[in-house]
């Protein structure tokens, strides 16, 4: 039979104590570090997400600048006096005015043939008898 110290089951328990609490303040530490982490993830999160909105923000002033731009051109060019050209440049920018009104003139036409398939001409409105 082995001798049995009778503070064995006190220094037994001091030293399930004492892991008990070591692994608390472990767990503690890494609880806190684990919070901090996912401060600063989240912090970077709407950081991007800032960024993102800034990024779509610029892109659209950038194409209504554009928009604006081109409007501008389009404007200016077809109130340019082409009586004072010379014949290559009159064709040139006679060509780019007619290059603006095309579409506007064939967007609104009901007898465009490319809009109506090869009709002409409308059809007559069908009556109710």
């Amino acid at each position: 039979m082995m001798w049995a110290c009778p503070l064995q089951g006190h220094w037994e328990e001091i030293n399930r104590r004492m892991k008990k609490k070591k692994g608390k303040g472990v767990e503690g530490y890494l609880n806190q570090n684990g919070k901090f982490l996912f401060e600063l993830v989240q912090q970077g999160n709407e950081a991007n997400e800032d960024m993102r909105r800034k990024l779509e923000l610029i892109q659209e002033q950038h194409a209504y600048q554009i928009q604006q731009d081109k409007e501008a051109n389009e404007h200016g060019i077809m109130f340019m006096d082409l009586s004072k050209f010379t014949p290559r440049k009159k064709k040139y920018w006679g060509n780019k005015q007619d290059e603006i009104i095309e579409p506007h003139v064939n967007k609104s036409s009901p007898y465009n043939p490319k809009d109506n398939s090869g009709d002409y001409y409308l059809s007559p409105p069908h009556s109710g008898y």
